[in-house]
């Protein structure tokens, strides 16, 4: 590349320098314009959207937590352990997987996790 190729602008000046920052940045605020924020509340279908997610939220824990426990495979444990937790043993048309299902569902219960604790 020759030096006629080159293209040299001189120095900006202070002013111009400064116009270009505020450019950049914005016009400056003061203090008390960012204490002043307006903050407006949530609306119905918001606040419903946050108690939907709460409550999935709520739902994985207690999954998670019942994945952790060790709940007894043998029918005849699984029945003492309800019996233990003051809970029927056996429902109408109930199966054995569906029992162990049920003890498990019970045994995660976070008051139940106090209890056995």
């Amino acid at each position: 590349m020759s030096e006629k190729d080159r293209i040299f602008f001189g120095p900006l000046d202070i002013a111009e320098k400064e116009r270009l920052e505020q450019e950049q940045t914005g016009p400056p605020v003061e203090e008390d314009e960012e204490e002043e924020a307006e903050t407006l509340p949530f609306t119905e279908k918001t606040i419903e959207a946050q108690q939907r997610q709460q409550k999935l939220i709520e739902q994985l824990e207690k999954k998670k937590l019942a994945s952790s426990i060790a709940v007894p495979t043998n029918d005849d444990l699984v029945k003492a352990k309800l019996r233990e937790l003051n809970e029927p043993i056996i429902l109408f048309g109930e199966t054995k997987p569906e029992r162990r299902k049920l003890s498990l569902i019970h045994i995660s219960e976070p008051t139940r996790q106090a209890e056995i604790s």
